[in-house]
């Protein structure tokens, strides 16, 4: 029994000592000579490409928007959705727009800022009022990534 205890202290210490010191870096064989990169936490800042969603209409039951960002502005087309009717086109502007913070403001023909969104990820935006908070409160409106979709004039 004592020759069993001697072993398992001498094993101990043979394992315990790594012949360095701790600030030795430790060495990985599948990622050897490779630099981390740190991806970032949230939203993108920016988003292009072609997004569509209902939103809600003042003066009918719902509209159908189609926006389009790209690097030089934005393009948009509203149609009225109607029950068991065609989509009818309420307008189609472009423009300037601006994206910084996470948020796409939409500008008006004299620079002005008249419509948000928030960039939630790649793939979706949300309509919100003074970049802040929801156009109806406990209502969420959001646009969704339809790259491809031809926008209707």
């Amino acid at each position: 029994m004592r020759y069993l205890s001697v072993f398992g202290v001498l094993l101990f210490l043979i394992a315990c000592n790594n012949g360095g010191t701790a600030e030795q870096p430790i060495k990985d064989s599948l990622v050897k000579d490779k630099p981390i990169v740190l991806q970032p936490v949230g939203p993108p800042a920016k988003v292009n490409g072609a997004f569509a969603g209902i939103l809600p209409c003042s003066d009918c039951e719902k509209q159908e928007v189609l926006l389009a960002l790209t690097d030089l502005g934005y393009e948009r087309s509203v149609h009225k959705v109607a029950p068991k009717k065609k989509l009818d086109l309420l307008g189609s502007t472009k423009g300037n727009c601006t994206q910084d913070s996470g948020f796409i403001s939409i500008l008006s023909p004299t620079g002005k800022a008249i419509e948000w969104y928030k960039i939630i990820s790649l793939d979706s935006i949300e309509l919100v009022t003074n970049r802040a908070e929801p156009v109806l409160k406990g209502q969420h409106f959001y646009l969704t990534r339809k790259d491809g979709q031809k926008l209707v004039k």
